[in-house]
């Protein structure tokens, strides 16, 4: 009881039903009931600001508190709700646990949250998902993007980032309509154009076997990557996953973009290359030879071919870049392209790529890399 009547002694002045502050109205207590159960929280708010604005962030203060009482109580999203919360909420409910939900993941993290990451839902506006936007094209979170994201990751992290998130907020209630979201044009670039495609994959190969004609662990993670896969998916690669009798290794579901295992053909050089250094002794392929764990991005082994091709704008995701245009100036058929690559659709077919055959299709992709490496 008598801490009650300090209370009461310090919170002299009502500034609306539950509210009061002190005597100079820079601490403010604010106390409620909900469900038979009071809540109270009292805090500061600086004499620096004016009387008229203390009473009004005093309030603003007192509603964002009561409105995360009632979403904990009810697990309702009010308009006063933070993005952040709407975005762990959305992750743990509507999505599986998988590569392509975590890469979304860092996607919030490192370009959604720190813009409106800690705003009501109810005031994110179309400035704050164009500085989201801006923020992206001035630089990125890896050495890949380090200069900008590209016009795709743009797209991918407000279509399959932001856009989510926010009609998962307006189906709980949260808000009635999303702010705009305008997809930006896709400037002319020549990021990912690749200029002589064909001799680029000849010295990409030739150097991957004479520069680790001695270190089969790098001679087949590079190799990997210029037949077509993804780091990530090179990086989680288990011996499990490889079967050396039927010539097959599985890229698992859990980390790939579509979800699926997809089977892939193992080109003779990588085959050569994985039964050199083969240790089941750590299910990890490319385990770490200092943690024994998932391996960083190879930026040292990478910068060193990069020096002996002169390919400056070499990155892991590149070698993918100069394979598809390579095989494409060659004439390989875009449905065997889209399947050696993973993907599940592609822009030039349709319903094909619903039942694709990865593992013919890379068949076909493997013969066609190792015929046109074919030294003259």
């Amino acid at each position: 009881m008598a801490h009650g009547n300090t209370f009461k002694k310090e919170f002299v002045n009502k500034v609306e039903t539950g509210l009061f502050a002190n005597q100079d109205y820079t601490k403010f207590r604010y106390r409620f009931t909900m469900q038979d159960k009071e809540y109270s929280k009292t805090f500061s708010i600086k004499a620096s600001f004016g009387l008229r604005d203390r009473k009004r962030l005093a309030k603003s203060e007192a509603e964002e508190y009561r409105n995360e009482i009632e979403d904990s109580l009810y697990n309702l999203f009010t308009k006063s709700t933070k993005v952040d919360n709407i975005a762990e909420m959305y992750f743990d409910k509507k999505c599986k646990d998988s590569s392509w939900t975590r890469d979304r993941k860092n996607m919030y993290i490192n370009y959604i949250k720190p813009v409106i990451g800690k705003k009501a839902v109810g005031k994110v506006i179309e400035h704050d998902i164009l500085t989201i936007v801006e923020n992206m094209k001035d630089g990125g979170k890896t050495k890949q993007n380090e200069a900008g994201n590209s016009h795709r990751n743009i797209v991918k992290c407000l279509r399959q980032v932001l856009k989510p998130i926010l009609e998962y907020a307006m189906v709980n209630g949260a808000i009635n309509k999303l702010p705009p979201i305008e997809i930006p044009k896709k400037e002319t670039s020549s990021k990912k154009f690749v200029s002589k495609p064909i001799d680029k994959l000849k010295i990409l190969y030739h150097t991957i076997i004479d520069l680790y004609k001695d270190e089969p662990f790098y001679r087949a993670l590079f190799l990997f990557a210029l037949f077509g896969r993804r780091w990530n998916e090179i990086r989680t690669l288990k011996w499990e996953h490889i079967n050396f009798n039927d010539n097959v290794y599985t890229i698992a579901a859990e980390h790939n973009k579509i979800g699926i295992d997809q089977y892939y053909d193992i080109p003779l050089v990588i085959r050569e290359a994985l039964l050199e250094f083969m240790d089941i002794g750590n299910s990890i392929v490319f385990a770490s030879p200092q943690t024994g764990k998932l391996l960083s991005s190879p930026r040292w082994q990478l910068d060193k071919i990069k020096e002996v091709t002169g390919i400056e704008e070499l990155t892991m995701h590149y070698f993918r870049h100069i394979l598809v245009s390579a095989l494409g100036s060659a004439g390989v058929p875009a449905q065997v392209l889209s399947a050696s690559l993973g993907h599940q659709h592609s822009g030039t077919v349709t319903s094909y790529y619903q039942t694709v055959d990865h593992l013919s299709h890379s068949q076909s992709a493997n013969q066609g890399v190792l015929n046109l490496t074919k030294s003259d």
